[in-house]
Order: structure tokens, then sequence, then C-alpha cells
């Protein structure tokens, strides 16, 4: 279990560390290695990003009926982080990553919003709440000098043989 908490806390850490604007521009190192960003680095490149309708994340575009999607370039978790578009300046880039149980699940989300809060400061106001339709939680920052948020939501899933949960990290529109 020690190991199982371990890789939670770390991998929360490193949930909010993936991209930056100077990233985007130049990812690899003079030495040809990839280039380490730490996680505010990441999230103010998304935010910046998030002026440009996430731009230069936007990778091969996924057809759907729901609005434009793209696959995500760079990724805050795992590598199936996306840039959905929908509506007139309706931009949002999320990622998600599954959870073996809800008190991981939990410590996923917690990380995330004590890593964000660090990060973004004083200007950004956090505001949690229950979600409407499940036992879960979300919480959002949000800012005057800025059009966007940061999100995390930790939410139950089900599964065809357990119960899962599903942590979801969001930059964008404000209404999702």
């Amino acid at each position: 279990m020690d190991l199982l908490k371990s890789f939670s806390l770390i991998a929360g850490t490193v949930l909010l560390a993936s991209c930056s604007t100077t990233a985007y521009e130049a990812y690899q190192a003079d030495d040809g290695r990839p280039k380490v960003y730490n996680a505010c680095q990441k999230i103010d490149a998304l935010l910046s990003e998030y002026e440009n309708n996430f731009d230069r994340v936007k990778g091969d575009k996924i057809q759907s009926r729901a609005g434009n999607i793209w696959k995500a370039k760079h990724h805050l978790i795992g590598q199936d982080c996306q840039v959905w578009a929908w509506g007139k300046n309706r931009t949002t880039y999320s990622c998600s990553t599954s959870a073996p149980s809800k008190d991981v699940a939990f410590e996923y989300f917690n990380n995330a919003k004590s890593k964000a809060a660090q990060c973004l400061g004083d200007s950004w106001s956090l505001e949690e709440s229950a979600r409407n339709k499940d036992e879960g939680r979300k919480a959002e920052f949000s800012s005057a000098k800025s059009k966007a948020i940061v999100a995390t939501h930790v939410v139950p899933t089900q599964g065809l043989f357990k119960s899962e949960w599903t942590v979801y990290y969001y930059v964008g529109s404000a209404k999702m």
C-alpha cells in the first residue's frame, strides 16, 4: 500500500507538469534530450495557449459530432490529452487518468489542486464543490486577469465489473 501511496503522490505532483511555452517552441535541449519543465511553467504555458485556442498544442483532428476535437501534442498526464472546441471562444485542453480506488483518486485530485494553487498564486481564487450528478468533487481556479480557468474533477466511473474513479484536468473555458 505504501508503494501505491508513493506512486499516487508522485503522479499527482507530475499531473500538472507537462507543457511550457518554451516547450512548444524548442521541445528538446541542446543535447537532444527532452527538456524538463516544472509544473508552474507548464500551467503558465497552457494558460498562454488558451488565448490562441491551443493552436500550438493541437495535433491530429479527431472525427466527432460533438464539436471539434484534436489530439494534443503535449500531455499533462498519459498520452490521451485532447483539445475540444465548440461555439465561439469555447476551447478547452483536457486530460484524464483513472485511479484504482476512491482514496487514490482523491489523492490525485488534492495533489493537483494543491500544486495549481501554489503555481497560480494569490490572484487566482479556488471554488471547490460537490459535483451535481455524482459523489465526485470539482475544483476550479479563476482570476479576473484571465478568461481561462484551471480545473480538476474527481468522478466515479462505472466499469464493466467494478467501479473506478477518474480524475480530469482542464485548462480552458469556464463552462464545461
